[in-house]
């Protein structure tokens, strides 16, 4: 086959007569009346005329010809649209007695002729012998996969993710669980490779939507990005859902409304948690300067807590620990049984040697989870965020953040994670690879203080108790670690000076 690639005057190329999309036309006349005509209004030419206009010809396309001597003129045997497009653009009246496609071209004239931007004179194209060398290509290129030697087109899914990377559409919220499910290589335990393998994907949207069933899940999501708390526990549910989804043991009736959700989802985390019937688990919708480190003398400085009260379960009694399987050791209330987060047995931080932070140990060591979920969730946050600023600012990291990053709690604690990764003992290292740092592009992402900011800064409260003693449990070991590194600091300053 004999090709060759050349750049070629406009004015030197003419419309294919024998466009297999059409009857043979006999005149360039017909031929360009035919493609007009299958674009009544004219907006597809229009949008490819004007697409042209501001980006050039698409260079993952050539304009293929072959040399036509009686004309003395090139045939353009592929991209006649293209080439029309482009003709009309210069020459309205080539639209014959199509007023419509007319006047749209001479309005897109218009638009443009004041700007500067002029539509290019010649196009790149591949230059064919004869005509018949052209038609392996064309075939293959317009007539589907033909086993793989074609053009694959992408699926409704594959093109929902390149319009989403090129901003030209939102993903639905069910496109971004499946991407999250991927992120943290789940799908094989759902049984999806892709969104596309979701049957009834508008009944899933239905549930997911549905900020109390999400809390029930134990996710969360924020800025089009989903999270997970307690990463199985979700995983495990959403692959209940979309199993019952894709064997239709799950219409649209079970989860219509808000009540027929919170019947769903009592069913789903009571299978996961193995109580039936579990209480309803929905959410319902509703930087201070930093203290100079003290010398040991307030609050639970001196490492001395306060009384605590003994650990009882529901029913009032003393606590004598749980039996199942979920509980942490002898004596350690289930987190579905436990109303507090600093208990006898666990949750306790000690040598805390600033004021504010002391203070706010203080209230959480008392507030009650079953009683108090904002307020949980408000001191939560507020000890994770206070104990990371006293770290920073005590001089054991050496670059630090300015005002406005410390404002962002997950770059904040990612600082703190990297120095003890990096600094810190064997206990230390594994406490802080415990928590989780997602870097997406420049944004740093902790999963579970992202769970924090939701319910404390969004609409949603975190109902949900087992939410937040699954972040304190996870974070209370690094939390101690930073408050023994830093007490460490002052002794050996405190030795230095005498």
């Amino acid at each position: 086959m004999g090709f060759r690639f050349k750049e070629l005057p406009v004015s030197e190329i003419v419309v294919y007569e024998d466009n297999p999309r059409f009857i043979r036309s006999f005149t360039q006349v017909e031929a360009i009346g035919k493609i007009v005509r299958a674009d009544k209004k004219g907006k597809e030419l229009c949008s490819l005329a004007e697409s042209i206009l501001l980006y050039g010809q698409n260079p993952l396309e050539l304009v293929g010809v072959v040399y036509d001597e009686k004309i003395g003129r090139h045939v353009a045997v592929e991209g006649n649209r293209r080439l029309t497009a482009i003709k009309l653009y210069l020459n309205p009246d080539l639209a014959g007695e199509n007023r419509a496609v007319q006047n749209a071209f001479r309005n897109l004239g218009q638009k443009y002729s004041a700007t500067g931007t002029t539509m290019p004179e010649s196009l790149r194209c591949c230059e064919f012998d004869t005509i018949e060398e052209t038609n392996y290509w064309i075939t293959l290129k317009h007539t589907g996969k033909n086993e793989g030697a074609g053009l694959v087109e992408w699926n409704r899914v594959q093109s929902k993710r390149q319009a989403i990377k090129t901003g030209t559409e939102v993903p639905d919220r069910g496109f971004q669980l499946v991407e999250w499910l991927a992120s943290v290589n789940a799908l094989d335990r759902v049984g999806i490779t892709d969104y596309e393998d979701i049957s009834n994907t508008s009944t899933l949207l239905r549930v997911i939507n549905d900020p109390s069933v999400l809390n029930g899940f134990r996710l969360a999501f924020s800025n089009g990005v989903f999270s997970s708390f307690d990463e199985d526990f979700s995983v495990r549910c959403i692959a209940r859902v979309i199993k019952e989804l894709n064997t239709n043991a799950l219409p649209v009736t079970r989860v219509y409304t808000a009540e027929d959700r919170q019947a769903y989802l009592r069913e789903v985390t009571g299978e996961m948690t193995g109580v039936v019937g579990s209480e309803d688990t929905s959410s319902s919708v509703a930087n201070e300067s930093f203290e100079p480190l003290l010398d040991g003398s307030l609050g639970f400085a001196a490492g001395h807590d306060e009384p605590e009260e003994p650990d009882v379960s529901d029913n009032g009694e003393p606590d004598t620990g749980d039996t199942r399987s979920n509980a942490k050791s002898p004596g350690v209330p289930s987190l579905q049984n436990r109303s507090r987060f600093v208990m006898r047995r666990t949750g306790k931080l000690t040598n805390i040697t600033q004021a504010k932070a002391s203070q706010i140990y203080s209230e959480l060591s008392k507030v009650n989870c079953d009683t108090m979920p904002v307020a949980s969730a408000f001191l939560l946050r507020s000890i994770i965020e206070e104990t990371g600023r006293c770290f920073h600012s005590c001089g054991i990291i050496k670059s630090q953040l300015s005002e406005r990053q410390k404002s962002n709690l997950s770059l904040l604690m990612e600082h703190c994670i990297n120095h003890v990764k990096s600094a810190g003992n064997e206990k230390q290292r594994n406490d802080a690879g415990r928590i989780i740092v997602i870097k997406d592009g420049q944004k740093t992402r902790i999963q579970e203080l992202e769970t924090l900011n939701n319910g404390v800064h969004g609409l949603n409260v975190i109902n949900d108790k087992t939410i937040l003693f699954t972040i304190w449990d996870k974070f209370q070991p690094f939390l101690q670690d930073l408050w023994d590194m830093m007490n460490e600091k002052n002794r050996n300053a405190q030795r230095r000076r005498k």
